[in-house]
């Protein structure tokens, strides 16, 4: 069970749990994946286990503290190491080109993630037409508009349906697969 602290903003809560829960199911299935550990007889248990045990013997780690131990760390390298400037114009251009694709990348997830949040809105929308469509059908009198309107109505509800598979599709295949990408380039640079 994951326990998550909710906000005021319930969607993005959501939207946040739905993310990880993503993430952690394709982290776990690429580690299920691997060829020792299809074998081990301790990682099935884990998988298996209804409840994981507790931690006993971990400390937590503040944010300041690391902050502090990697400024010392790196202080201390800095000092016994020779600063060399290295000239190479093919890593420069290379390195050049890994900025660029980075900014380009990080600017169309950006645009996904508004399309994501649109084609959202879209399906919320059109989800409350079909409601006022199939109400208005209900206090219609004249039976053939009454009709016509219900049919609207389920028409749109289909419709609905069909706008939030595309919002789902949109999201895991387009906005998650350049959010990998992204962290990709990240590690290479």
């Amino acid at each position: 069970m994951v326990m998550v602290k909710s906000s005021k903003d319930d969607q993005s809560s959501t939207d946040f749990v739905e993310r990880r829960q993503h993430e952690l199911e394709k982290y776990m299935n690429r580690l299920a994946r691997h060829s020792q550990l299809i074998e081990d007889q301790d990682f099935k248990e884990f998988l298996e286990a209804e409840e994981l045990p507790r931690a006993k013997n971990t400390s937590a780690l503040s944010k300041g503290g690391l902050s502090r131990l990697a400024k010392g760390i790196g202080d201390a390298v800095s000092k016994i190491t020779i600063k060399m400037v290295e000239s190479d114009s093919w890593f420069e251009e290379k390195q050049n080109q890994i900025d660029v694709l980075d900014q380009q990348l990080i600017k169309l997830h950006t645009a996904a993630e508004v399309l994501v949040n649109l084609r959202k809105e879209v399906c919320l929308n059109t989800s409350a037409f079909a409601k006022s469509c199939s109400l208005l059908s209900n206090c219609e009198e004249h039976t053939s508009l009454s009709r016509a309107l219900s049919q609207l109505a389920e028409l749109e509800e289909k419709i609905e349906h069909v706008q939030q598979e595309q919002v789902l599709k949109d999201f895991y295949t387009l906005a998650e697969t350049l959010k990998e990408y992204i962290s990709l380039i990240g590690a290479v640079k």
